[in-house]
């Protein structure tokens, strides 16, 4: 009997692995603007009007995709709603607002989040602030690399 309890105790603890390890299948597409980014593929393409998309190759380091996923996990992703909405009580314009996608797998979890409107106040605003927030995050680490460095200033202009 002490033998079975020991084999699995050695079986749970090799093959668990802590709520906060970054699951195998982890991965994210982020559509910021006119920039999308694949971490899957490593690829950034970016829109341009006067010329063709442009397209560089950002591999992430496991440090890197392990503080993207710990920030997931955080603000609690998989509670957004598909499309952050406007409150409609609230009727205020924001001429700067981005299109904002996120879409993450992990654990055989496809999850995606979007605020694409130019109202200023959404239904559920912390979230909202908190998807920019996990772009904002994710864009900073993009920017840091020389393979965006040498990409062309974008030629779209925003009011």
């Amino acid at each position: 009997m002490k033998v079975i309890v020991y084999l699995v105790t050695i079986i749970l603890v090799i093959g668990c692995k802590p709520d906060s390890a970054m699951p195998d299948d982890f991965s994210f597409r982020i559509t910021h603007g006119k920039q999308v980014y694949d971490s899957k593929s490593g690829m950034l393409s970016r829109k341009y009007i006067k010329s063709h998309t442009k397209s560089v190759r950002i591999e992430l380091s496991e440090s890197q995709k392990q503080a993207v996923f710990d920030y997931y996990r955080k603000i609690g992703f998989l509670s957004f709603p598909v499309s952050f909405e406007c409150d409609p009580k609230k009727q205020a314009y924001d001429p700067g607002q981005r299109e904002l996608e996120i879409e993450i797998v992990a654990n055989g979890i496809n999850k995606a989040s979007k605020s694409e409107n130019q109202c200023a106040c959404k239904l559920e605003a912390k979230k909202e602030r908190q998807l920019v927030n996990l772009g904002n995050y994710i864009f900073n680490i993009l920017v840091k690399s020389e393979e965006y460095k040498k990409l062309p200033p974008t030629d779209y202009t925003h009011l």
